[in-house]
C-alpha cells in the first residue's frame, strides 16, 4: 500500500521499507511550483525540482523517467576534497616556498660572493693596466736610446772628428 499524503491518520512508521521507496518515486501534482500549473508544462520557472517537472510526461500523470525526482533532500553531494588532502596540498605548497626561499638565499649569498671577486678582479686589473703603462713608457725610452746608439754605431768614427758635434756638445763661453 501506498502512502497518501491527504490521507487522515498521520501513522505513517507502519509503513514498510519496499513502500516507502515506491512512494520516493513517484510525485503528487500539488508538489510542482506555482508556476507550472497542473499540466506540468515546460514553461515553468526553475527551481529546486525543474529538472523533476521537465521529465514529467506532457499529460502531467506525474511520473518521472528516472528512478527518483530530483528534489532537494535527494541531491547526492558533488565530489568534495577531502579535508586530509586539502591540508596535505597546503604542506606540500609550504614545503615548496621553504626550498624557494633558502634556495634564494643561498643565490643571494652566491651573487654576493661573486661581487666581491669580481671587485678584486677589477681592481687587480687596473693594477695590471697600470703596471703595462709603466712597461710601455719605459720600453719606449728604452727605444729612443737604442735608435740613439745604433746611430752612433752606425757614424764613421773619422767623419766625426772633421766635423765637430754641433748639437752634443756645449759651446765655450767667452771670457
Amino acid at each position: 500500500m501506498a502512502l497518501d499524503s491527504n490521507s487522515p491518520g498521520d501513522d505513517r512508521s507502519a509503513s514498510s521499507a519496499a513502500e516507502k521507496l515506491a512512494g520516493a518515486g513517484l510525485k503528487l501534482v500539488s508538489e510542482r511550483g506555482a508556476g507550472a500549473g497542473a499540466t506540468g508544462t515546460a514553461g515553468a520557472a526553475p527551481g529546486p525540482g525543474w529538472a523533476a517537472d521537465a521529465a514529467t510526461d506532457a499529460k502531467g500523470s506525474g511520473a518521472t523517467l528516472g528512478s527518483s525526482p530530483i528534489g532537494r533532500g535527494d541531491r547526492k553531494p558533488g565530489r568534495q576534497v577531502p579535508l586530509w588532502l586539502f591540508a596535505a596540498l597546503v604542506v606540500v605548497l609550504l614545503i615548496g616556498y621553504g626550498y624557494q626561499v633558502h634556495h634564494a638565499s643561498q643565490l643571494e649569498f652566491e651573487v654576493a660572493r661573486l661581487e666581491q671577486s669580481l671587485t678584486r678582479a677589477e681592481a687587480r686589473l687596473e693594477s695590471h693596466r697600470t703596471h703595462l703603462l709603466e712597461i710601455r713608457g719605459g720600453v719606449h725610452d728604452l727605444s729612443a736610446r737604442l735608435e740613439s746608439l745604433r746611430a752612433l754605431i752606425d757614424q764613421d768614427p773619422t767623419a766625426a772628428a772633421s766635423k765637430p758635434p754641433a748639437a752634443d756638445s756645449p759651446k765655450p763661453a767667452a771670457p
